[in-house]
């Protein structure tokens, strides 16, 4: 029951503690390090059969691990394509025009190439609307690996509720320190938590609740909950699922090339052709 579950904060510690080593958003993640470089190939190793025929790892060979990113090349060609160009808006009302293209001005377009790459990396990016202490509106980009929907319909058009799970680094004096904070977006607002070990406490210093509009201090909220989700396809797959393999073979064939080039650089040859 989601509704008996919203007024149940071990369910929503549950959905939590499930979500954050789920496949979806493991791979969600794995896209976004992939984009910025943070390959499989890092972690690789030279073996050898040592005693008893066991696998040991081989210290004193080259073991490069060189990254040709196809895919960041690949996710920042898709994004051009499809927003490479301004928006051009056409109408008979003027005014109404010029206040459209007020808002979706240079900044704003370069922010939703930034949404189009999230939702290539992680397969849906979340764009949040809000208006700031000046009245002004704008929107935040959420990657998927911090929002965990919670859909009324089979078809995941529209939402019940949203959990967003994201970390804050502040600093107690010399030491570094990692919290970890949950934002519920329901229908009336916005719910704040801080979770520790697994456990939800209201964040006291964020404000526990929160309307999404406030107007001469009066609380108002949108018809629906202001998480525009941006798909990068109908069955919400990431890119990286399907290229990954692909990167992978092309960083272990590049470094173990040069693996043996550094063991016999005098009998080494390669010849590329329609790379």
């Amino acid at each position: 029951n989601v509704t008996k579950g919203m007024n149940d904060l071990s369910f929503l510690e549950m959905e939590i503690s499930n979500w954050k080593v789920s496949p979806q958003r493991r791979e969600a993640i794995n896209g976004f390090l992939y984009y910025e470089g943070y390959h499989d190939i890092l972690y690789k190793k030279r073996l050898a059969i040592g005693k008893n025929g066991e696998l040991v790892e081989v210290k004193n060979l080259p073991n490069r691990k060189d990254i040709d990113n196809q895919y960041a090349i690949a996710v920042d060609k898709k994004a051009n394509y499809f927003l490479g160009k301004p928006i051009a808006f056409e109408g008979d009302n003027e005014q109404y025009i010029e206040l459209i293209r007020g808002i979706f001005d240079k900044a704003m377009m370069k922010k939703l190439k930034n949404t189009a790459k999230k939702s290539m990396n992680g397969a849906i990016a979340w764009v949040f609307p809000y208006y700031d202490k000046s009245g002004k509106l704008k929107f935040k980009v959420f990657p998927a690996y911090e929002i965990l929907p919670e859909w009324k319909d089979s078809d995941h058009e529209e939402l019940d509720y949203a959990i967003r799970l994201y970390e804050v680094v502040t600093y107690e004096g010399r030491e570094k320190k990692t919290t970890e904070k949950v934002e519920i977006y329901k229908p009336d607002g916005v719910y704040r938590y801080v979770l520790n070990s697994g456990s939800l406490h209201p964040d006291t210093e964020a404000g526990e609740y929160e309307s999404y509009l406030s107007l001469n201090g009066v609380p108002y909220n949108w018809d629906r909950i202001p998480l525009i989700a941006f798909k990068y396809n109908d069955n919400e797959i990431p890119l990286i699922r399907r290229v990954k393999p692909l990167q992978d073979a092309i960083n272990e064939m590049m470094s173990m090339f040069h693996n043996n080039m550094l063991e016999d650089n005098r009998n080494t040859i390669l010849v590329i052709e329609n790379y």
